[in-house]
């Protein structure tokens, strides 16, 4: 409770000093973003193509299909590591590919299967000495990515009604959130690939962050007893997609769309969304990506400027390093970390 109230007053400083928060930028560059330079991290495991990562303490956890395992845990302070979760359909297996989402305070893995929608809590201790007790599994149905919120789940997946589901611990469907009710869709699949995207909860501030990969607006949303209600959104661009698909009735991507959200990640004070730019025919020459900070309750906090082959990012408790997987000089994946600096708007 302390927390929250210390943090509560900060949002309420920072929103009196900045009456004009950005709420709305065609161009990200406009936004004036500080660089950040990566520096390699060598680490002795190869990476084959991680696609997700996250940090409890001084371990980043990184989704990596190889040598038939779904996670790489690597120790940042001695630099040891273990290949964990063997892909198959045993008991204690996982079939690929999977999303994660920590517990840094119980030191838990939960591990959706995007396949199937079974989501399973692993104890970091246990995944590091190979000595797997217990995992318990839920059923989050048609679900592809998800975050543990406060008693439950927050989903993102293909249901009928809602793009957004809200299930409780023991996976029974609470509420759901439908965010495009203007669209018509003829089939749950079309409605996804269109406003798929990625999804956050703070644990301190009970904020949810949606972040599209296709479509233009970032929500946050905070619950109103039973209901969440959306408390501040975050515009990019021009709604080209969206506003093609109202009018035109032409559910369909072109290789014109902007990819924006491929990744994004929370800290103890902070939400952070990794930004593409790019066109999905890939007719750009991308000369950068780009982190967005947001606080713990949605205002735009400041904008970094990175390498364009920046793909997963994580954040250090602190908010003092940024970890991220890049491409390497030799076009390989490796690790990478940079200092973070605080740049107000």
């Amino acid at each position: 409770m302390y927390k929250y109230i210390l943090l509560v007053l900060f949002v309420v400083l920072t929103s009196c000093a900045n009456n004009s928060q950005t709420k709305k930028v065609e161009n990200i560059s406009e936004l004036s973003p500080f660089e950040l330079f990566f520096q390699e991290i060598p680490i002795e495991p190869l990476l084959h193509k991680p696609y997700q990562m996250e940090i409890i303490d001084s371990i980043l956890i990184l989704a990596d299909n190889i040598e038939n395992r779904a996670l790489l845990l690597y120790n940042l302070e001695d630099a040891s590591f273990v290949r964990a979760l063997s892909i198959g359909q045993g008991p204690n297996d996982v079939l690929s590919p999977i999303a994660i989402d920590v517990d840094e305070n119980e030191q838990v893995i939960n591990i959706l299967q995007r396949q199937n929608g079974k989501c399973r809590k692993y104890k970091l201790k246990e995944l590091i000495s190979g000595c797997i007790q217990d995992c318990n599994s839920v059923d989050l149905g048609n679900s592809d990515r998800f975050t543990q919120i406060k008693n439950g789940y927050a989903c993102i997946g293909f249901y009928e009604d809602a793009l957004v589901t809200f299930f409780d611990e023991s996976g029974k469907l609470e509420s759901s959130l439908d965010l495009y009710t203007e669209y018509k869709f003829s089939d749950i699949a079309t409605k996804y690939k269109l406003f798929q995207g990625r999804i956050a909860f703070h644990n301190v501030s009970g904020c949810l962050m949606l972040a599209p990969s296709y479509a233009s607006v970032v929500r946050f949303f905070l619950k109103d007893n039973e209901a969440w209600v959306q408390t501040d959104s975050f515009c990019i661009g021009n709604k080209k997609m969206e506003n093609r698909i109202l009018n035109e009735k032409t559910p369909i991507l072109h290789k014109s769309d902007i990819r924006y959200c491929i990744d994004i990640c929370k800290s103890n004070n902070y939400f952070y969304m990794l930004y593409d730019g790019d066109d999905l025919g890939h007719n750009q020459n991308l000369e950068a990506r780009y982190v967005l900070r947001f606080d713990a309750f949605g205002s735009l906090d400041c904008v970094y400027k990175v390498n364009p082959t920046i793909c997963d990012i994580c954040v250090s408790e602190g908010d003092n390093i940024i970890y991220a997987v890049m491409i390497g000089k030799d076009g390989e994946y490796v690790l990478a970390k940079s200092q973070l600096k605080t740049i107000l708007l």
